[in-house]
């Protein structure tokens, strides 16, 4: 699997379960943490983000803030690779598209494209999450969209 094998092929196994739900904010908290110390999570923003996605409507920001220290406490104590695991194992079906456009919206950057840098741990992400490619590719364009049409 390359570059992000410790995340996306790690044996090791949580005793902690997720609901549906935070295993979409633990992806999320991957995307955020696969390139950077967790010093350098800027937590807010991450908040924000989920935020402002319809799936966490009935979410307040102190419980997506509570869930989001959790994973970060999970991934500096067990990795990145035992906190996938527990995510990908949390996730229902119908939740894998949302996890991974909410992974899309984290690596967008200001001018609205994934750096390229980014983009072999997105392309990892979807075979990790068994996402078909024109699945993934639309995911992807909607998120560009939505993000371009938010700023403008």
């Amino acid at each position: 699997m390359g570059k992000y094998e410790h995340v996306f092929n790690s044996e090791k196994m949580s005793r902690k379960r997720f609901y549906p739900k935070e295993g979409v904010v633990a992806i999320a908290v991957i995307t955020t943490l696969f390139d950077s110390a967790i010093s350098d999570v800027d937590i807010d923003h991450l908040v924000d983000q989920l935020w402002k996605t319809e799936l966490f409507d009935d979410y307040s920001g102190d419980e997506l803030l509570t869930m989001v220290e959790k994973f970060l406490d999970i991934a500096e104590e067990e990795g990145l690779g035992v906190l996938f695991n527990a995510a990908y194992a949390s996730l229902s079906n119908d939740l894998v598209p949302d996890a991974f456009a909410i992974a899309v919206t984290m690596l967008v950057d200001d001018s609205g494209v994934i750096p390229t840098q980014k983009k072999g741990f997105l392309q990892q992400l979807q075979q990790a999450l068994d996402l078909e490619e024109r699945e993934a590719q639309q995911i992807v364009d909607d998120a560009i969209a939505d993000f371009k049409a938010a700023a403008g």
